[in-house]
């Protein structure tokens, strides 16, 4: 069954694709508001809307992948979210604290399937956003893209070798993790200047699995996602990337997750709008 849902600002395709045999994709997306009231003198004030979204694709050479991109989504995306909303938020800290989570969850899947020969094994691409700041994360091939202005640019780092099987080196379910993680003022030109955004008319955030972009290319993307006909939300754009890849005959499991940060930053208040300040 393909899950597809509708709303103004995001669409989101997880589909077994061209694989009729199971779905090894599995996909977290959740927008909420984050409300922090100050409990004690050195805690922040403030409230944002904010969006976790998450991508796994088991590696198909690994037993159970399936199981462990599952696991991997599951646990990952409890404890940022459990962070977030019962401890004290800094952003000068939270891309360390996502590095320590994907750890703990590393080593948690490592535990959970010991009995195995060989621990289920996962690539990894998130994105957190709370007000201007975007974090990124990933391991393996699954990627994030920048779509903005009409120029698109791939924010993630590829985790593959440079044999003709490009295997995966990196890895859920691997004895030791290197993710690549980084933050981003996505919607300020600078830290310093919150008049001038940093995009003129569209920007979107792009996670998938390489059930597309083995298919579609950067350029193909960024057409679909900036059509300009207003009667094309977001999901109907992902529904096109979708069919596209099918089209061209996918032999994989297809997940893709598209936010219009455009309608995302349009739909803050004014106050939301400032700068989250925090002290080095």
């Amino acid at each position: 069954m393909k899950m597809i849902i509708n709303e103004k600002n995001y669409g989101i395709i997880c589909d077994v694709g061209g694989k009729r045999k199971g779905n090894q994709d599995s996909m977290f997306f959740s927008e909420f508001d984050l409300i922090i009231a100050p409990g004690s003198p050195d805690s922040k004030q403030f409230s944002y809307r904010s969006i976790l979204a998450i991508i796994c694709d088991g590696v198909s050479g690994s037993l159970k992948g399936e199981k462990g991109s599952n696991f991997v989504i599951r646990h990952l995306a409890a404890k940022i979210i459990g962070d977030l909303h019962l401890n004290n938020f800094d952003v000068s800290k939270e891309l360390k604290k996502i590095q320590d989570f994907i750890n703990q969850t590393n080593s948690e899947l490592i535990s959970e399937f010991e009995e195995l020969k060989n621990t289920p094994q996962t690539t990894l691409a998130g994105f957190l956003v709370i007000g201007q700041w975007l974090w990124i994360f990933n391991l393996g091939d699954s990627r994030i893209f920048s779509v903005k202005d009409g120029l698109i640019n791939q924010i993630s780092v590829d985790h593959i070798g440079k044999s003709a099987s490009h295997e995966i080196t990196q890895s859920m379910g691997l004895g030791e993790v290197r993710p690549e993680l980084k933050i981003f003022n996505w919607a300020y030109q600078t830290e310093s200047d919150e008049e001038i955004l940093s995009y003129k008319e569209k920007f979107y955030i792009l996670a998938c699995s390489d059930g597309l972009t083995d298919k579609v290319n950067q350029d193909e993307i960024q057409k679909i996602l900036n059509n300009k006909l207003s009667t094309i939300s977001v999901q109907e754009k992902v529904e096109t990337l979708y069919n596209l890849t099918m089209k061209r005959k996918i032999d994989d499991n297809v997940s893709i997750i598209v936010v219009d940060l455009s309608k995302y930053f349009d739909s803050l208040s004014i106050i939301q709008k400032i700068k989250l300040q925090f002290e080095e």
